[in-house]
């Protein structure tokens, strides 16, 4: 299941394409993966280019991946390698804090 905040577009604006370089082709393996998906397992939920997006996004994943059972949610980030701002968009680059895990553990 894939789940965007806004158009696979501006998703790639947003988050995707965060530099001029694409050394890693993500651009080209997200719209790969996105077009390989079954649109069933596609949803794209039109919020608002808002500091709040990202969160809700999150929030609908954890909703969807509960329906199926008890979740263990691993996240690893280095915090070097993105600035506090994303570059494309300038909103601020969120972090998923312990409280907000421990209300999906239940």
């Amino acid at each position: 299941m894939i789940v965007l905040p806004f158009a696979p577009e501006v998703f790639i604006l947003t988050s995707v394409e965060l530099t001029k370089s694409d050394q890693g082709h993500w651009k080209r393996r997200f719209r790969k993966l996105w077009r390989e998906t079954p649109e069933a397992m596609r949803e794209e939920m039109g919020l608002p280019l808002d500091d709040d997006a990202y969160a809700r996004c999150n929030r609908r994943l954890m909703e969807l991946a509960r329906a199926h059972g008890k979740v263990h949610l691993i996240a690893l980030w280095d915090e070097a390698s993105v600035s506090r701002r994303s570059f494309a968009s300038g909103l601020p680059v969120g972090k998923l804090g312990l409280w907000d895990l421990q209300q999906f553990h239940h």
